[in-house]
């Protein structure tokens, strides 16, 4: 879902800068709100709310998608556009360019991000006590 949206904003960036710092915003909103406004959110937001495991997966990924997509955003911005600009050039598609280049370029950092989301999810004990069932 953070990958998914980071290309949502990558392609934002070449578009209108207040579309693209409004989507900037909207994504770092749950990381200001504590964790019980955003669950009381979520679960008067989606009527029957699931509780247990779908729940906890809900909770987890609403709260840290934007973080996530902010963090793959800014690596593919450091890494890819010399090697974008260069593919174009030497004629590759766009999805040439992503199957070859840029998904093997961003891989390890792709793992790195699944790593750190991995420990904050172990240590995050509000969700999983609320949402747990």
């Amino acid at each position: 879902l953070g990958f998914l949206t980071a290309l949502g904003l990558l392609w934002s960036q070449n578009g209108r800068v207040t579309l693209h710092a409004a989507l900037v915003a909207l994504c770092l909103i749950p990381q200001f709100i504590p964790v019980i406004i955003t669950l009381i959110g979520l679960m008067n937001g989606l009527q029957p709310f699931p509780m247990g495991l779908p729940g906890i997966v809900i909770s987890h990924g609403f709260t840290y998608f934007g973080m996530t997509a902010l963090i793959v955003l800014n690596q593919m911005n450091e890494v890819l556009p010399r090697y974008a600009e260069s593919s174009q050039i030497m004629g590759a598609s766009s999805f040439h360019f992503w199957r070859r280049v840029g998904l093997p370029l961003i891989r390890k950092d792709l793992l790195l991000i699944f790593v750190y989301l991995v420990a904050l999810f172990f240590s995050s004990f509000s969700i999983p006590l609320i949402v747990g069932g």
